[in-house]
């Protein structure tokens, strides 16, 4: 009898462990006869109810595109996390952001665009977040992000910021002789840590997104050639960030610029 029933649930586990595509809360029931005995015996039937809990995979795609006519020399790298990135939207950053860059694609090498899903449910309404980086030939990295309800709304937002920095950059090119004037030491003050800390910005509980404040989630690398103050300070207002670290031509030392609440820049030199 014991034999009976251990040889059944083992016959049951190894079916079980063969057919794990079966619908969930599933019942598998067995029942034995035995003929060893006169009259035959029954055993009840052995029933098991199984949860099949669905793989939890973080969605991250990326495509290589490529636009035709004036733009065929710039490569478009389309990525999206925790998002479809069905053919619509694929034509919608190919011909919106690409209308963007199209007028300036002389100055433009590499168009990295990142969609991406942000915010809880539970916590919030989620948001859709369009980040576009551009590498440049000359002038380094420009880059945009805005958020939106819908994706397509975030998409003409950054396209459109996108096209104003590159706009600044062909004015500054065709200003001839691109005037030196040397930067204002009233608003470029090096700051002390105390001056850095006060004009940092809070993290906000859904930026931070189920990862931890002290986990590095991201890893850049670029080049650092030789900057003038005047010309990190170009640079900082076309990557959008708060703060650009370069490498000052006139001591070769590391230094950081960066926007003071207050008003006008901060210096950091090491």
């Amino acid at each position: 009898m014991v034999s009976l029933i251990t040889h059944s649930i083992l016959q049951t586990s190894q079916y079980l462990h063969h057919h794990q595509s079966l619908p969930k809360n599933k019942t598998f029931s067995s029942s034995l006869h035995s003929s060893l005995f006169s009259p035959s015996i029954t055993i009840t039937s052995l029933s098991l109810n199984l949860k099949f809990s669905p793989i939890n995979k973080r969605s991250h795609h990326v495509v290589n595109m490529s636009w035709d006519g004036p733009l065929s020399s710039v490569k478009l790298i389309l990525q999206g996390k925790h998002i479809h990135l069905s053919d619509s939207v694929k034509k919608y950053v190919e011909d919106k952001v690409g209308k963007a860059v199209q007028k300036h694609s002389h100055l433009v090498r590499e168009v990295d665009v990142r969609l991406s899903v942000r915010g809880d449910e539970q916590k919030g309404p989620k948001f859709r977040r369009c980040e576009v980086t551009l590498f440049t030939k000359k002038h380094g990295v420009v880059r945009a992000e805005e958020d939106a309800e819908s994706l397509y709304a975030s998409i003409d937002l950054v396209s459109s910021i996108i096209q104003r920095k590159l706009r600044k950059i062909k004015e500054k090119d065709t200003d001839h002789g691109r005037h030196t004037k040397g930067f204002n030491r009233l608003k470029i003050m090096e700051a002390k840590f105390a001056d850095v800390e006060s004009d940092l910005e809070p993290v906000h509980q859904e930026e931070a997104e189920d990862e931890s404040l002290y986990k590095i989630v991201r890893t850049k690398y670029f080049e650092m050639p030789p900057l003038t103050v005047n010309e990190a300070l170009e640079q900082l207002e076309r990557v959008d960030h708060d703060f650009y670290g370069f490498r000052n031509e006139e001591t070769g030392e590391i230094n950081i610029v960066y926007k003071r609440k207050t008003g006008g820049y901060g210096l950091i030199c090491s």
